[in-house]
């Protein structure tokens, strides 16, 4: 790792549809009690009362990243015609059968969201534990596309993004680790090298870990973003959205990321 990582540089791997690592995210969307690839339970029930509570009307909803499916199942028990989006099969398959096991008419589809279009059109659309801002520019305007395609008019897209505050429970940093066997990030020994980067002017955090085992090295890229309230909106705005209102209060003291989060509620232009 002699080079600095660069500005919104993305890796040819993905932690997402890796097969190994995604197991380990899977078990990590399914603890209850943690916040790591899926908030903690308490959370997660606040985040739908909250979103159940500002959206005009029990429709058709549209859930981006929803991941195995908790945030879809909870919508669904409240009466909306549930469709969850997730680029992880793995995470789909598993929101897919336990969907059926509880009886949940949800449709889960796996796909990329920023690459593909979604078909349908819906009342409302979420995209939950702030995975716009982990999308570089051209990223987020492609979302922001697909988004507005796929919902009515005044329509409502419902997500979160990290703050300033992110800063406070980040650090750069040039780290390395070696694993005498299996870990999150491998099946077998192998030595982890990890960057942390902070680019002032962008505000946003970039993180990269450079696995390296007997038989192969892959590379993982991370992006976080951060936003005030000026700023999202005003992304927003150049894309199709108004924003009518920001709640800052879902999210409490957690050991994994920031409790400095946003969550906005923008009606489509």
């Amino acid at each position: 790792m002699n080079n600095r990582l660069s500005l919104y540089e993305r890796s040819k791997d993905f932690l997402w549809t890796d097969e190994y690592i995604s197991a380990n995210m899977l078990e990590a969307h399914l603890n209850p009690d943690i916040d790591a690839a899926s908030r903690n339970k308490k959370t997660i029930l606040k985040t739908v009362n909250w979103i159940d509570s500002v959206l005009p009307k029990k429709g058709s909803l549209l859930d981006l990243g929803c991941g195995p499916g908790l945030y879809a199942q909870e919508f669904s028990q409240k009466g909306y015609a549930v469709t969850g989006f997730d680029i992880s099969k793995r995470s789909i398959e598993y929101a897919i059968k336990s969907a059926q096991e509880k009886k949940l008419p949800i449709t889960y589809i796996n796909g990329d969201y920023i690459n593909s279009k979604v078909k349908g059109t819906f009342d409302a659309a979420v995209c939950i534990y702030c995975d716009f801002g982990a999308l570089i520019p051209s990223e987020q305007k492609a979302f922001l596309k697909n988004v507005h395609d796929a919902l009515k008019d005044d329509g409502v897209l419902i997500f979160d993004v990290f703050g300033f505050g992110l800063s406070s429970t980040k650090k750069e940093s040039r780290t390395w680790e070696y694993n005498d066997g299996p870990g999150f990030m491998s099946s077998t020994k192998h030595f982890i090298m990890s960057e942390v980067v902070f680019f002032e002017k962008e505000k946003v955090w970039g993180s990269r870990n450079i696995v390296s085992t007997e038989n192969s090295i892959k590379e993982y890229t991370t992006w976080d973003t951060m936003y005030d309230e000026d700023s999202i909106s005003a992304l927003l705005e150049k894309n199709g959205f108004t924003v009518q209102e920001i709640n800052t209060s879902l999210i409490s003291a957690n050991t994994f990321t920031s409790e400095d989060v946003l969550f906005i509620k923008a009606v489509k232009k």
